[in-house]
């Protein structure tokens, strides 16, 4: 268990370990894009690769479901 030396070095502590990180220049445009997507922060930071992969495939499945409910009944199947 941490003793702290007086009060104020506690409360600047626990101020300090309320903050939310910093961002990176590309992190930051990621959580926009989470954001929009998932309405929520980003999760994790430093993953972009896997961030990127999440967003892709997401984005991708929303433009299928887009594309699903603006398509007419029998439209888009093969003629038989």
């Amino acid at each position: 268990m941490t003793t702290w030396r007086s009060a104020a070095t506690a409360k600047a502590h626990i101020r300090y370990s309320l903050m939310p990180p910093t961002l990176s220049v590309e992190d930051a445009a990621l959580d926009l894009r989470w954001r929009k997507a998932f309405g929520q922060g980003l999760p994790i930071l430093g993953a972009a690769d896997i961030v990127r992969m999440i967003l892709t495939q997401h984005e991708g499945e929303e433009h299928a479901s887009a594309e699903r409910q603006t398509r007419r009944p029998g439209e888009g199947t093969a003629a038989r």
